[in-house]
């Protein structure tokens, strides 16, 4: 694991702590497969780390997916500063090592790299596009009359 790889620890009310990983580098494809410990997957759900824990066996894999695409405005203009999250599907999404997230460049265009093989959804939005959306009667939710517009490169 490189320098820039992340381990994130939480202390419960019970003094036991659970870690969760996650690898920082991602430039070069790399994603976290899976987090075993006594050779039970605990990827999702993090490991004990207690001094009388079983090791831990970090599974890593070079072949990361990326996805590359550009945003635009209901009205076809690029999306400039716009956000483009991907999430891990619902029973994934305690998991922070699955999620994506990049800021869109002056063209509308984004790259998310090193992304593991599972279901995601992608979600946009941008500068702008709040001012297009309106209370609904139904229970406040809002409405948009025009969303952003995802198109997808390879």
């Amino acid at each position: 694991m490189t320098k820039n790889d992340e381990f994130i620890e939480t202390q419960s009310k019970s003094r036991e702590r659970t870690v969760t990983a996650d690898v920082g580098n991602r430039a070069q494809g790399l994603y976290l497969t899976d987090v075993l410990q006594n050779g039970i997957s605990v990827f999702d759900s993090g490991f004990d780390a207690r001094a009388d824990a079983a090791p831990v066996q970090v599974v890593l894999n070079p072949d990361g997916a990326t996805v590359r695409g550009s945003i635009q405005d209901p009205a076809g203009k690029s999306l400039p500063n716009g956000i483009v999250a991907l999430v891990p599907a619902e029973d994934r999404r305690q998991n922070r090592a699955l999620y994506r997230s990049a800021v869109t460049d002056a063209n509308g265009r984004f790259t998310l790299l090193s992304i593991a093989p599972d279901q995601y959804k992608l979600f946009a939005w941008g500068p702008g596009l709040h001012d297009q959306c309106r209370a609904s009667r139904n229970n406040g939710r809002r409405t948009c009359s025009g969303a952003p517009r995802l198109a997808l490169q390879g």
